[in-house]
């Protein structure tokens, strides 16, 4: 049975109270990169699970790809991010996502959940939320789907990451409020799923995996 819990917003990573929470803050400031003003943080207690920011089940939240992030990024730059596989796999400069906010993590141990989305078409893809959504806490959305293109299938993983603002755009020569990680993987040996747009093929896996600023707002 889950925890029962109630979350209070604070405003200082120092001050997370969840393990995971706390060696994600480290990381960050190890970085020199804190999303935004700070990541939103909650502590709970004695009350239903709720998510780290606020997020309901049915909100419709859309995301505007602005760039991958990488090394060349027009926003101030965290190296802990990976950006392998960039545009042109299934997103592309300025594609609009939509996210409906479905469930939250089954984290028994978190002090508040990540908001668990299904996602409507991505370019000429489609992502199938699958049904076991464990995973990472304090993240502002999250998912695992079964990705689909043509004859192409593959699993795709996302952690969208965002500080106190998520729904204020991102301002150049700042760090990015929002952050979308994709993590792709899929067969090597199928014609279907080319090798393109930065994907690296090993073996008989394709993988893609990369990292976006993207601005949020809510539908």
């Amino acid at each position: 049975m889950r925890r029962v819990q109630s979350c209070a917003t604070q405003e200082e990573p120092a001050r997370r109270r969840s393990r995971s929470a706390r060696v994600r803050s480290n990381r960050f400031a190890k970085a020199g990169v804190t999303l935004g003003v700070g990541l939103a943080l909650a502590s709970c207690k004695n009350a239903a699970p709720q998510s780290c920011f606020g997020l309901q089940r049915g909100d419709r939240i859309e995301l505007t790809v602005v760039e991958s992030y990488d090394s060349h990024s027009q926003f101030t730059f965290s190296p802990q991010y990976s950006s392998d596989c960039e545009l042109g796999f299934d997103l592309a400069n300025n594609q609009k996502l939509e996210a409906t906010v479905v469930d939250l993590a089954a984290n028994d141990n978190a002090d508040c959940e990540s908001a668990i989305a299904s996602m409507g078409p991505v370019g000429d893809w489609t992502w199938q939320l699958q049904s076991n959504q464990g995973g990472p806490t304090d993240l502002f959305l999250a998912g695992r789907y079964t990705a689909t293109r043509g004859q192409c299938t593959g699993t795709v993983g996302i952690r969208v990451n965002a500080g106190m603002t998520p729904f204020v755009p991102s301002v150049v020569g700042q760090p990015p409020h929002v952050l979308l990680e994709r993590f792709f993987n899929g067969q090597a040996t199928n014609p279907a799923c080319p090798g393109d747009a930065g994907s690296i093929v090993g073996g008989t896996e394709l993988t893609c995996n990369g990292t976006f600023v993207v601005n949020a707002r809510k539908l």
